[in-house]
């Protein structure tokens, strides 16, 4: 597929007026990024509060999803006798 000569003037121009990308990115203020102690910090907290937050609501979920009635067994082997038995 062939190209107007209009378009490919107009692209060619265009792309060529660009520039490099890294220069354009100096020039407008964004560098390499930078990964210092804050950064490590506001890491290493959003993790922790990640890990808190996942291990407590699997806490909840574990002890909501106890059977109240096999808490008051008298020992493991009532216990698994009843639950045997309700199979």
């Amino acid at each position: 597929m062939r190209l107007k000569a209009g378009v490919g003037l107009f692209f060619g121009a265009f792309v060529m007026s660009m520039g490099s990308i890294p220069e354009q990115a100096a020039e407008a203020g964004f560098g390499a990024p930078k990964f210092g102690l804050v950064w490590a910090l506001k890491r290493a907290l959003l993790g922790i509060i990640i890990l808190v937050v996942s291990l407590g609501s699997l806490a909840w979920l574990t002890h909501a999803a106890i059977d109240p009635n096999l808490e008051e067994a008298d020992g493991l082997i009532p216990t698994i006798g009843r639950v045997v038995g309700n199979f």
